[in-house]
C-alpha cells in the first residue's frame, strides 16, 4: 500500500476519535455524502432506532480525494464502520483477499433473501472468485442514451437507432452548421475525451457490454477474456464518430450541454432527470433509448453498464448478524421506495414495475421507467485488483485510436491485450 499522506493520517486520527464514542450495543453506518443519499440514510436510521434495541449511529463517509481512498485509510487505521453503503464493486476482490469484508452467504438466509430481491443473474454476477458473496447489490444507474426529441424530428431522424449503422446515419443528420458559417453548432453527442480510466465506463464499456449480450472483461473464473471482435467493433464505431465530427474533440466538463440544446444525445444514467429538474428546463422534450449494437450482432437481450453502489459489512463488525438485520431493513420494499422518491436512483429489485407498492410512483415519474426496465439487464465492473490499471490502458488506446486516429482498431486492441497481460503478470 502506498504511504498515507499527512491528510490521511489526520483522517485516521479523526475516525479513531469518533470511534471511541460508539457504544458496544450500537452499529456504525457510513453513507455517501451527497445531500439526497444522506437524507435517505438519516430517515431510515431514525426509523430503525425507534423500534430496535441495537441502535445505529449514522455518519457520512469522511471527506477525502475519493471514497475508495478513505476506506483504505480507515482499514489501515482499523477504524472501518460496521456497515457501508457507498461501496464501489470494483474494489470488492481487493478487500476480500485482504480479509476485510464479511462473507454474506455465511449468514443464514442471506443469500436466499438477496436472490428473492435481485434475481439469480444479478446476485451471481457479484460473487467473488471464490464463488462467495461479499456485497449487497443495492442501487444502480443503468447507462442509456438520452435524446432530444425535437432535434430528431427537425433533422428527419424518424426512428430510434438500434444498430451502429442506424446511429451513424442519425449522427450525420444531427450534426450541423446552423448558420452556415463553417462552424458546427450542434453535435450528435458528446463524451469526455480525457484519457481517464473511469470515463471509459460510459462509452467503451457500456457499448462492449451491449454488443456482447452482457459479457464483461473477465470470465466467471476471474480470467481476462476480452472478445477481440466485439472490442474492435466498438472502437471502430467511435473512430468513425470522431473522424466525421459527430462528437466534438473537446471537454465539456460539468456542463449539461444536452440541456442547452447543443448536443442531440447524451450517454448517461437517470441522474440527467434530476439535472433537468434542478435547472428548471422542463420544456425539454426528451426520451431514452438502449445502447445500439453492431449490425451483425443478434443479441437477445440488450444489456448495458450499470453504475452500481452496493452495501458491505466489514469484518471489524462485532455484531454481523445484527448488521445484516439492519442491511435487510435498508433494502426492504418500503426502503427501496424511499430510495426512489428521495434520490431518483433505481433499487436492484426484480419485478420492480409489477410491484403494487411502486406502481403509483412510476405512474407519476414515467421518465424513470426505461431505467427501471433496464436495471435487471446490467453488468458492473469486474472486481479485480488491477481493474484501474486495465481501464487506464483502455483509455490510452481509446485516445490513440478513436480520438486522434493514429492507430487502427485492430492495432489498438492488440496493444491493449499485450499491455493487460503485462499488468496481470506484474501483480
Amino acid at each position: 500500500m502506498k504511504k498515507l499522506s499527512i491528510y490521511f493520517l489526520f483522517l485516521l486520527f479523526v475516525c479513531t476519535s469518533n470511534n471511541k464514542k460508539v457504544y458496544k450495543d450500537s452499529l456504525t453506518y457510513w453513507c455517501a455524502t451527497n445531500p439526497q443519499e444522506y437524507q435517505l440514510a438519516k430517515l431510515l436510521v431514525e426509523k430503525w432506532n425507534k423500534t430496535h434495541t441495537i441502535k445505529v449511529k449514522l455518519q457520512p463517509i469522511p471527506a477525502g480525494n475519493s471514497s475508495e481512498e478513505v476506506i483504505m485509510a480507515a482499514i489501515a487505521g482499523k477504524t472501518t464502520p460496521d456497515i457501508y453503503s457507498n461501496h464501489w464493486p470494483g474494489m470488492t476482490e481487493e478487500l476480500r483477499v485482504s480479509g476485510n469484508l464479511y462473507c454474506l452467504d455465511s449468514i443464514d438466509g442471506a443469500l436466499d433473501f438477496l436472490i428473492n430481491r435481485c434475481g439469480d443473474d444479478i446476485v451471481n454476477s457479484f460473487k467473488s472468485k471464490n464463488r462467495h458473496l461479499y456485497q449487497v447489490p443495492w442501487k444502480v444507474n443503468p447507462i442509456m442514451i438520452m435524446y432530444n426529441k425535437d432535434f430528431f424530428k427537425r433533422r428527419g431522424v424518424n426512428k430510434i437507432p438500434v444498430t451502429y449503422d442506424d446511429f451513424l446515419e442519425a449522427a450525420g443528420k444531427l450534426t450541423y452548421d446552423e448558420d452556415n458559417d463553417g462552424y458546427i453548432d450542434h453535435w450528435a453527442g458528446y463524451r469526455d475525451i480525457r484519457p481517464l480510466w473511469y470515463q471509459r465506463w460510459f462509452d467503451f464499456y457500456a457499448f462492449y457490454i451491449a454488443a456482447s449480450g452482457g459479457k464483461t472483461l473477465f470470465d466467471k473464473n476471474g480470467k481476462f477474456n476480452l472478445d477481440d471482435d466485439i472490442a474492435i467493433k466498438v472502437f471502430s464505431l467511435f473512430k468513425k464518430i470522431y473522424e466525421n465530427g459527430y462528437f466534438p474533440k473537446t471537454e465539456f466538463q460539468n456542463q449539461p450541454f444536452i440541456l442547452k440544446r447543443v448536443i442531440a444525445t447524451d450517454i448517461c444514467g437517470p441522474w440527467n432527470i434530476s439535472t433537468i429538474k434542478y435547472f428548471k428546463v422542463e420544456d425539454l422534450d426528451y426520451g431514452f433509448f438502449k445502447i445500439p449494437v453492431p449490425d451483425t450482432n443478434k443479441v437477445k437481450q440488450f444489456y448495458t453498464y450499470g453504475d452500481y453502489k452496493n452495501i458491505v459489512i466489514f469484518r471489524t463488525c462485532n455484531m454481523p448478524d445484527s448488521a445484516w438485520e439492519f442491511v435487510k431493513f435498508l433494502i426492504t420494499r418500503k426502503s427501496d421506495l424511499e430510495l426512489l422518491k428521495i434520490t431518483n436512483q433505481i433499487p436492484v429489485r426484480r419485478d420492480l414495475l409489477k410491484d403494487s407498492l411502486f406502481i403509483p410512483f412510476f405512474n407519476k415519474h414515467k421518465d424513470l421507467i426505461p431505467f427501471a426496465k433496464q436495471a435487471i439487464l446490467t453488468r458492473s465492473i469486474n472486481s479485480v485488483p488491477e481493474i484501474k490499471e486495465i481501464f487506464d490502458e483502455i483509455s490510452q488506446q481509446w485516445e490513440a485510436c478513436c480520438i486522434y486516429g493514429v492507430k487502427s482498431p485492430e492495432d489498438a486492441i492488440s496493444d491493449l491485450k499485450k499491455r493487460v497481460n503485462l499488468i496481470l503478470n506484474e501483480f
